[in-house]
């Protein structure tokens, strides 16, 4: 072919047989991070990204677009080969596919798992003659890393299914130097171990290939404590007894006439699978929990498990590439048997199969707190798929269909642990056949098996030979000079996993006590421990060694224990704890230390602390049993309050001159708030606990705290808005409007209506936000709340703005004026003066705009209100911009964005990027515009603030369009005001 680029080996291209030059690495870097996702639109960002890593020079954007410049001019000659801008940012390498050896080897490998084994032989030889060595050899870049062992992995996956043909067409004698040095750089391979032994025995050395499989056995325990898969160890036992029928429809391989492919705990091992799609936008979610240590005594279990995936491939194999339908494997079991601990130690050992990625969520089905419902569920898949919370519906069932959507033709492992019902995982099951289902649950799930085909596996007490090896590998050499207390420990520990691991864990934390000692004391706690479920439950033996380990606490240790199990959200702090401690925190850091060392919390990193599932629901069943009902509420109370009392001490940093609602708050008397000093210690704390005070409200409105909840609510929300925390921001208004209607308090009830309106409007839903604004009006009109009424106004109004219905958005923003000029609100009249002069400017009253814009500007800078004054400068910015005045106009958003940026205001920063990036394109500064444009898109997304992002789209929409190169500011300002959040096009298109 006349042109070639070659990357599989040192990166080069070629013209008619002669290189061409494309400048130094950093230009093939950035030709390479094209080259990859070939006639995909990669962004700047990811470029960026890819070419430069972390450690990105100044002025790295310019840097970029010279590079593609100079890129650009040195494939004018080349033909069928360009570089374009994409439509949404970022650029397109344009190019036929087959001209890069990359792509070349993906064909042909693909071409072959289609053909008969003789045709599939030769193509995968083909597609492996092209490797000239290490992918990208002569770049280097962590993202060129990443992308090198994918393809190192694909090359590897190719080789293993070329070595199975040429083993079914009869050529041993040829395969076995290189098989032998394969095997001798994997010796962990079975697959490869598998090959070799086929090889050596087709060869007529039987006793070369015994000897590999005992070397591969003890390598595999030694290094993995694991012993040979059961399709290896047939291959041995053929070979064993001298079984002519072995080949390699025996080994370690799947399917006849097509090329092959490693069980799930073989790819594992070799790392074989091919590549996930690294398309822009599209995020690959690897959400497993660590694997376990010492994992033991699950042989056969993990060997089911693996037949599970292999019968996926066969199944995939007779039905063109894919199984009929979703596999579905429950692991089911009583309460600390392992069933997690099996699945996450499986699904590490087989990730690599699902090269898009695992999911993996904790469905509390058995836990202290309520179960998690399938649709938060649901918003978390999404999220971590890369669906933005705004993107997120509300129906459960509109969500379901969107995971199916998000999921559909991905190769990925779902893990549903601890769940409770079928009701609760049915939403939750893709509807893409190459994805597997892995659930754990005490429960049998049978309907489940009967209605979805699930493969039921039930997890029993670990056998008490391995109950013992357990033991003995988390004890180390104590337990073997006392293995019959270590087999009375084992029983007494009911064999279950978790149940001797915290036993281990005890017994290490005490080294000059002995086995026997301990032993003795779990005799007598079981007599006096009142069991739950004396009918033989054995999860009765996990709480048998809780509560030895919390027998050994201090009483002011334990009471740190109980207390943790009664904290709603996911982890503490040190100060958390010393509220529902009631004591100070140094005192509580030093029971967090204690509570360490006993093993019975967890550190998470940042000073934070949280506890096993388990556990806190131990800690929880404790404080109920040992603390009156009188003292549970008052240690839940200094909590709530500690967080109130904290978060009013932050936002009177970030936001001293609050009014309205949130100025009249009660304080929570005799709570010091901890001491914050200045905005970045405010703002770091309000981040680090948003998780808890988000679960604080939820918790404090169905409990009985409803002033907490409004009062939380009221205090969080200039926090949240101007970060754009929106799915945050739902659940917690929600909470507080519930709260306060429960309570009788129709301020508060007001106050969450409007917030909640707000949000609506940010995500560009303009009915549902005028419906909340008109809820509010009504309840401050009840209460004679003449600012309450303004407010709920202005709301309105904006919202008929946005909505694109000028007349009455005047009528009601003029109406919200002449309420807070009585009442002299300065920011509320800055607020609708800045809004009716952008109004005005849109109907084309300039002058009426520029004076109402002037006027706003003027109270602002005479009280000093640094926030509103970004707002009026991003308005009158926006005026200039259909004036003409385009050197003001960037001068004045310019300001804008520095104000709101110094006040971490970040919709604003949107704001100001998105005006930035109009007046760019008026001035004809594209490159400058797309960069604005672009960042402000991506925040948009990330925050979920649609309304803005209408605006953001529509103007990369005229930077995309031929209109572009003679800008007319009419045609540019002109707005897609009959938009709304349902015709927001897919991210990516």
């Amino acid at each position: 072919m006349p042109v070639e680029f070659c990357v599989l080996g040192g990166v080069q291209a070629h013209l008619d047989g002669h290189p061409i030059d494309l400048g130094h690495a950093r230009q093939w870097c950035v030709l390479s991070a094209l080259l990859v996702d070939a006639n995909h639109p990669v962004s700047v960002d990811h470029l960026i990204e890819r070419a430069w890593g972390s450690h990105t020079p100044q002025r790295v954007r310019s840097a970029l677009y010279t590079y593609v410049s100079r890129l650009r001019q040195a494939l004018t000659a080349v033909p069928d080969v360009d570089i374009t801008r994409a439509p949404a940012g970022g650029y397109v390498l344009r190019i036929e596919p087959l001209v890069v050896d990359l792509h070349r080897f993906q064909y042909l490998t693909r071409r072959a798992r289609t053909a008969n084994d003789t045709d599939a032989l030769e193509l995968l030889e083909q597609a492996l003659d092209l490797w000239q060595g290490e992918a990208f050899a002569s770049l280097d870049t962590p993202w060129l890393t990443t992308v090198r062992g994918a393809f190192e992995r694909q090359r590897m996956a190719a080789e293993l299914d070329r070595n199975d043909l040429a083993l079914r067409c009869g050529l041993h004698d040829r395969l076995l130097p290189d098989l032998s040095a394969a095997a001798a750089a994997h010796p962990l391979d079975e697959r490869l171990a598998g090959q070799l032994m086929l090889a050596f025995y087709h060869c007529g050395r039987q006793a070369d290939a015994l000897a590999q499989y005992e070397q591969t056995r003890r390598l595999l325990a030694e290094e993995l404590g694991a012993d040979p898969s059961l399709a290896l160890r047939r291959v041995h036992q053929k070979i064993l007894t001298n079984d002519r029928t072995v080949d390699a429809t025996v080994a370690i391989t799947s399917g006849t006439g097509s090329a092959t492919a490693a069980r799930g705990r073989d790819v594992a091992r070799s790392g074989t699978a091919a590549p996930a799609d690294r398309r822009p936008g599209r995020r690959i979610p690897a959400q497993l929990p660590a694997d376990v240590r010492a994992f033991t005594g699950r042989d056969q279990e993990l060997s089911q498990l693996d037949d599970v995936l292999e019968a996926v491939r066969a199944s995939g194999a007779a039905h063109g590439g894919a199984a009929p339908a979703v596999l579905i494997s429950t692991v089911s079991g009583t309460a600390g048997v392992g069933k997690t601990s099996l699945a996450v130690h499986w699904a590490h050992r087989a990730r690599d199969a699902f090269p898009d990625g695992q999911l993996f969520v904790n469905l509390r089905g058995y836990d202290s707190q309520a179960p998690l419902s399938p649709s938060r569920a649901l918003a978390g898949f999404l999220d971590a798929l890369g669906i933005a919370g705004a993107d997120i519906p509300s129906d459960v069932d509109d969500r379901a269909a969107l995971y199916r959507t998000a999921l559909a033709g991905r190769r990925m492992l779902v893990m549903l642990d601890n769940a409770g019902s079928v009701e609760q995982i049915r939403p939750l099951l893709p509807g893409t056949p190459t994805c597997l289902v892995l659930v754990t649950s005490r429960d049998s799930l049978a309907g489940l098996v009967a209605l979805h085909g699930a493969q039921r596996l039930d997890l029993d007490l670990l056998p008490p030979d391995k109950a013992v090896e357990l033991l003995r590998q988390l004890i180390g050499a104590r337990a073997d000079a006392e293995p019959a207390a270590v087999g009375v420990l084992a029983r007494q520990c009911a064999r279950l996993p978790l149940a001797l691991r915290v036993a281990a864990e005890l017994a290490a934390s005490r080294p000059a006590t002995t086995l026997a000692t301990l032993v003795a004391e779990l005799t007598d706690l079981r007599q006096r421990l009142d069991l739950l479920d004396g009918g033989g439950d054995p999860r009765a033996a996990v709480r048998v060694v809780f509560s030895w380990s919390y027998r050994h606490l201090s009483a002011d240790t334990a009471q740190a224990f109980r207390s943790l199990g009664l904290h709603p959200g996911v982890d503490v702090d040190s100060a958390a704890v010393a509220a529902l401690t009631g004591s100070s925190v140094q005192r509580a850091q030093r029971l967090l230390v204690a509570l360490d060392r006993a093993h019975l919390k967890e550190s998470v990193g940042n000073g934070r602390h949280s506890m096993h599932d388990l556990l806190g629901a131990y800690a929880a069943e404790r404080a109920a049993a040992d603390d009156s009902a009188a003292d549970r509420r008052t240690a839940l109370t200094r909590l709530f309050d500690h967080y109130l009392a904290t978060a009013m001490a932050a936002m009177d940093i970030l936001q001293p001159s609050r009014e309205n609602y949130v100025a009249h708050l009660s304080r929570p008397a005799g709570r010091t708030p901890l001491p914050l000093r200045g905005p970045v210690e405010a703002r770091s704390w309000l981040d680090q606990e948003r998780a808890n005070l988000v679960a604080a409200c939820t918790y404090t409105a169905r409990h009985g705290w409803e002033q907490h909840t409004v009062a939380i609510a009221a205090t969080l929300w200039d926090y949240l808005r101007p970060a754009g925390h929106y799915t945050d921001a739902v659940t917690i208004y929600t909470d507080a409007r519930n709260a306060a209607r429960h309570s009788g308090d129709a301020e508060g009830e007001a106050f969450a209506l409007t917030v909640i309106g707000y949000v609506h409007r940010q995500r560009a839903e303009w009915s549902q936000s005028i419906d909340c604004f008109r809820q509010a009006l009504s309840l401050s009109h009840r209460l004679h709340d003449t600012n309450g009424e303004a407010i709920a106004i202005i709301g309105i109004g904006i919202a008929l703005m946005l909505k694109g219905e000028f007349a009455p958005a005047a009528s009601h923003l003029k109406q919200a004026l002449t309420i807070f000029t009585g009442t002299s609100d300065y920011a509320g009249q800055v607020e609708t003066l800045s809004y009716l002069g952008s109004l005005y400017a849109r109907q084309g009253r300039l002058q009426q705009s520029h004076e109402h814009l002037l006027a706003a500007l003027t109270i602002c800078r005479r009280t000093g209100d640094q926030v509103a004054e970004a707002f009026v400068l991003h308005a009158l910015g926006m005026l200039f911009n259909r004036q003409g005045a385009l050197e003001q106009a960037t001068g004045h958003l310019q300001q804008s964005l520095t104000l709101f940026k110094q006040t971490g205001h970040a919709t604003g920063e949107v704001m100001a990027l998105t005006g930035l990036g109009l007046a760019h394109i008026l001035c004809g500064r594209l490159d400058q515009a797309d960069t604005c444009l672009n960042h402000a898109l991506t925040t948009c997304r990330q925050m979920g603030y649609r309304s803005e992002e209408l605006r953001v789209l529509h103007y990369l929409e005229i930077l995309s369009s031929p209109a572009v190169q003679s800008p007319d500011a009419d045609t540019i300002l002109s707005y897609p005001w009959s938009l709304s959040a349902n015709t927001i096009p897919e991210q990516g298109t």
